[in-house]
């Protein structure tokens, strides 16, 4: 019987070791992903850092008292995450709110660049925020980033002309558009997604409603 207990506790032993493992690689892969730990530090200030938000995608005036920019990527699951967040700021704050979005796919995330092309090209038809909530909103697309496949969204998109679309995918300057977005957030020295520049303050990682409140709360004093 004392055997059999000593080769049990053994196997706990290895069980939580490996448990333990597992858990420092998941922390070391989230990391990677959001970018810098928040606990370093507080937010870097951006000096000039509305110049970022001259290019891209806005949902709010350009007058708002604060100004969201966000680094995303579609295939990013916390850029997923931060999307009810920032839906229930703008429910919130309405036109004291601008979101501006800006592409950071990542090189891991293999569907994520065609993601952020097709999203241009629903953008020629002005249908950017739509196809921006498809891919945020389901996932099957990542399987698929076929020209068959993103032309489905983009029909339920609402775009005007599918193969109007469809010419866009092929035109190599769409990724001059992406390529720019992902070459201004190295510029900002931004190494994961999401990643948010709030009034010239860069945030890495989820920020959620509550802590977003607080921000905006400090940042938009005074806002009649």
């Amino acid at each position: 019987m004392a055997k059999a207990n000593w080769f049990e506790r053994m196997i706990d032993v290895a069980t939580l070791g490996a448990g333990l493992a597992a858990v420092v690689v998941a922390g070391v892969l989230l990391v990677r992903t959001i970018g810098p730990d928040p606990s370093s530090g507080g937010p870097e200030g951006v000096s000039g850092w509305q110049r970022y938000a001259g290019v891209g995608h806005r949902l709010g005036p350009e007058t708002a008292a604060v100004t969201i920019i966000e680094f995303g990527d579609y295939q990013c699951p916390y850029c997923r995450a931060s999307e009810a967040h920032l839906e229930a700021i703008r429910r919130e704050y309405g036109n004291d709110v601008s979101l501006v979005y800006r592409h950071f796919p990542l090189s891991g995330h293999g569907s994520a660049y065609s993601a952020a092309r097709a999203a241009e090209c629903a953008g020629k038809q002005d249908r950017f925020w739509e196809f921006h909530e498809l891919l945020y909103s389901t996932t099957r697309w990542i399987e698929d980033t076929s020209e068959g496949g993103l032309a489905g969204l983009a029909e339920q998109a609402g775009v005007v002309s599918v193969e109007q679309f469809t010419r866009c995918l092929a035109d190599r300057e769409i990724d001059d558009l992406v390529n720019a977005d992902l070459a201004a957030g190295r510029e900002l020295g931004i190494r994961g997604t999401p990643t948010f520049l709030v009034n010239g303050e860069l945030h890495a990682g989820v920020l959620d409603s509550l802590r977003f409140k607080v921000l905006f709360d400090e940042l938009g004093e005074g806002r009649p």
